[in-house]
C-alpha cells in the first residue's frame, strides 16, 4: 500500500489497540466486580413484574417479536418474491443514491482558521503593497468574528506553479473566535470575499488549514503540453466552465499578464561612427537601473552590498532620456544609441515533469466537494485537448484519486480475510458465500446514510467502510452457526433456518442496537474535529442499520430458495 493509506490508518492503529486492552480489561475484571454487586440475592429473586424500568421495552420487542414472526413465515413460503424485493431496493439505491455521493479527501474542518493570499499588479513595489495590504486589514477588522490577523509582505505560502516571493505579493493570516461563538467558517470567508471584492486591480485568494497540517485550496489541476499560447487558451476554456458551472468559486490559474520590461538594442553603426564600445553602454544601463555594486558595509558578522545608482524614475520616455556619454561636450541620449523597446515578460516559467504546463484553483461552493469541481474540469477540457496535452490533478485531488484506489486493494483484502476467517468458523467453503452478501448491503446502507446527511465520501469514511466489512457479517453468523446447530441435533434444512431466524433475532436486534449507539457520539458529535469524525460515524451506523434489517431477511431467503430442504 502507498503512504496514502498508511498516513490515515496509522492514527487510527493505535487508537484501536488501545481501545481493544481496555475493552479486555473491562471484560475480566471491571465486569465480574459490578456483577457480584448488583447482582445480590434481593436482585435475583426478584419477580419481573416489580421491575418496572425495562416492561416498556418488552411491549414494544414483543411487537416486533410477533411481526418479524410473520414476515419470516412469508419469507419460508415465497423466498423469490423477498429476493426480488431486496434486489429492487438495492438497485434503486445503487442507480439513485450513490452516483450522487461525491468523495473527497478530507472533510473540511472548522479550526477557526484562514488565510488569503494577495497578488497586486506586477509593477507594484513594496511600499505600494504594504499600503494596500494595510487598506485591506482595516476593512477586515470591522468584521466583529475576527479575533485577530498577521501579514506577511513580499512572501506567500505558494500552490504548486505559483510564485512564492515577490515584491507585489502579500498574505494575511485570519483568526476568527471560537467554534460556537460565531457563525460557520463558512459565512465567515464568505463574508470575507464580500469585503475584498470591493478592492479592484488584485486577485486574491483563500485557503483553510488542512488536517494534514498543510493549507490548500480544494481542487488543484494542470494542463501539460509544448505549446505555451495553447496551453493558456486551454486554461481560459476550462476557467470559464468553471466559471459556468456554479459550483466553485475562489476560481484562478497560472495565466498572468506579464511584468513590463524594456528592452534596448544597440545601434552598432552609430557606435561605430561616434566610437563609442558598447561593453560601456551596457554598464551605464545596469547601473541606471539595478545601480553599480561600489562596496561592502559590515556589521558583526553581516555584510551589505553598497549601490550606487539613480533615482527610481518610471516611464519609457524618461529611459530614452538617459545620458549614455558625452560628445564634444554635449551629452548623447541613449534614444540616439540604442533602439528601445517595451513589451510584457512572464513573471515565471512552469514546468511539471520537465513539460510546460498552465495551473488551475478553485475551491467548492456550499454543498460541493473537491470531486464535482474535477468532474466540471474534466468533462470541459478533455475533450478539447489534442494529442500531446494531457489534463492532471495535483495537491488533495491527486491524494484523493491515489487513496480512492489504495483502500479498493483495502477492501478486497479485507473481504478475503473476512471470507477465510468465517470459512474456519464453519468449517465450510461454501457457506461463508452466503454471509458475505451481507457486504454489499452494508455498502449500499453507507451510500445512503451518507447521502442523507448531505456529506462527502471521504478517506475517512472509506476507513469506517473497511471496519464495518468485519461488523455486518456478525449477525450473518449467528443466523448461519444456529442454523447448522439444530440441523445437526435432527432438524431439516429449512426447519432449522426457520427456527434459527427466530432463536437469534433478539441476539440480533441487541448487538446491532449496541453498536450504533456506539457509534452515535462519533457520527453526530460537536467540537473541533468533529467534521472528521462524522464522516466515519455516519458511515458506519447507516452499514449497520440498513445491513442489520435486511440480513435477518436476505439470509433465510436465500437459504429457502438455493439450499435443498434435507434432514
Amino acid at each position: 500500500m502507498t503512504s496514502v493509506v498508511g498516513m490515515i490508518l496509522a492514527p487510527f492503529a493505535g487508537v484501536m489497540v488501545i481501545t481493544t486492552l481496555m475493552s479486555l480489561f473491562i471484560s475480566f475484571t471491571l465486569t465480574p466486580i459490578l456483577a457480584s454487586l448488583l447482582l445480590t440475592e434481593k436482585t435475583l429473586n426478584r419477580s419481573p413484574r416489580n421491575i418496572q424500568m425495562f416492561r416498556w421495552w418488552d411491549k414494544a420487542y414483543d411487537k416486533v417479536y410477533n411481526l418479524f414472526n410473520r414476515s419470516i413465515l412469508y419469507t419460508a413460503q415465497t423466498p423469490g418474491r423477498v429476493l426480488v424485493l431486496i434486489g429492487i431496493v438495492c438497485g434503486l439505491i445503487a442507480v439513485l443514491i450513490v452516483p450522487r455521493v461525491s468523495m473527497s479527501f478530507f472533510p473540511d474542518t472548522d479550526r477557526s482558521e484562514f488565510s488569503i493570499n494577495l497578488e497586486f499588479p506586477s509593477n507594484s513595489n513594496l511600499d505600494q503593497t504594504r499600503v494596500r495590504t494595510m487598506e485591506i486589514l482595516d476593512a477586515l477588522h470591522k468584521l466583529s468574528f475576527i479575533k485577530e490577523t498577521g501579514t506577511t509582505l513580499g512572501y506567500v505560502k505558494a500552490l504548486p506553479g505559483q510564485v512564492s516571493q515577490g515584491v507585489h505579493l502579500a498574505q494575511i493570516s485570519v483568526v476568527a473566535h471560537p467554534k460556537g461563538t460565531r457563525p460557520s467558517l463558512e459565512k465567515i470567508m464568505n463574508s470575507t470575499r464580500d469585503v475584498l471584492n470591493t478592492f479592484h486591480d488584485m486577485i486574491y485568494s483563500m485557503t483553510v488549514p488542512e488536517a494534514t497540517g498543510d493549507s490548500s485550496v480544494d481542487m488543484v489541476a494542470y494542463i501539460s503540453g509544448s505549446d505555451m499560447a495553447a496551453l493558456e487558451r486551454y486554461n481560459r476554456h476550462g476557467i470559464e466552465a468553471l466559471q459556468k458551472s456554479g459550483i466553485a468559486t475562489d476560481i484562478d490559474s497560472s495565466i498572468r499578464v506579464g511584468k513590463p520590461q524594456i528592452t534596448f538594442t544597440p545601434q552598432r553603426p552609430i557606435l561605430r561612427n561616434l566610437g563609442i564600445d558598447a561593453v560601456p553602454l551596457g554598464s551605464t544601463i545596469v547601473g541606471s537601473f539595478e545601480g553599480i555594486e561600489a562596496g561592502t558595509y559590515k556589521v558583526d558578522s553581516r555584510s551589505f552590498d553598497i549601490r550606487v545608482k539613480l533615482d527610481n524614475t518610471n516611464g519609457l520616455e524618461t529611459v530614452k532620456k538617459l545620458n549614455a556619454g558625452m560628445l564634444n561636450g554635449k551629452p548623447i541620449n541613449m534614444d540616439v544609441l540604442t533602439e528601445q523597446k517595451r513589451d510584457n515578460v512572464s513573471v515565471s516559467l512552469i514546468r511539471r515533469d520537465k513539460e510546460r504546463a498552465s495551473w488551475f484553483y478553485a475551491n467548492a461552493n456550499s454543498g460541493y466537494v473537491v470531486g464535482d469541481l474535477s468532474k466540471v474540469l474534466e468533462d470541459s477540457v478533455n475533450k478539447i485537448l489534442p494529442a500531446g496535452y494531457e489534463l492532471k490533478f495535483a495537491g488533495l485531488s491527486e491524494m484523493m484519486k491515489e487513496g480512492a484506489a489504495d483502500f479498493g486493494e483495502v477492501f478486497l483484502l479485507a473481504i478475503i480475510m473476512t471470507y477465510l476467517v468465517i470459512a474456519a468458523i464453519m468449517e465450510s467453503w461454501t457457506r461463508p458465500f452466503l454471509v458475505l452478501f451481507t457486504i454489499p448491503l452494508g455498502f449500499l446502507g453507507m451510500f445512503t446514510a451518507i447521502w442523507l446527511a448531505g456529506l462527502s465520501l471521504s478517506m475517512l469514511g472509506m476507513l469506517g467502510g473497511v471496519m464495518m466489512i468485519g461488523i455486518v457479517v456478525n449477525n450473518a453468523i449467528l443466523l448461519m452457526d444456529e442454523c447448522a446447530t439444530l440441523n445437526r441435533a435432527g432438524k431439516s434444512t429449512h426447519q432449522a433456518m426457520l427456527e434459527a431466524s427466530k432463536n437469534k433475532f433478539r441476539p440480533i436486534v441487541m448487538t446491532s442496537i449496541a453498536a450504533v449507539i456506539g457509534m452515535m457520539p462519533m457520527a453526530f458529535g460537536t467540537g473541533i474535529g468533529a467534521e472528521l469524525r462524522s464522516s466515519c460515524g455516519v458511515a458506519l451506523v447507516g452499514g449497520l442499520v440498513f445491513s442489520s434489517i435486511l440480513t435477518v431477511y436476505l439470509i433465510p431467503a436465500l437459504y429457502f430458495k438455493f439450499v435443498k430442504d434435507k434432514k
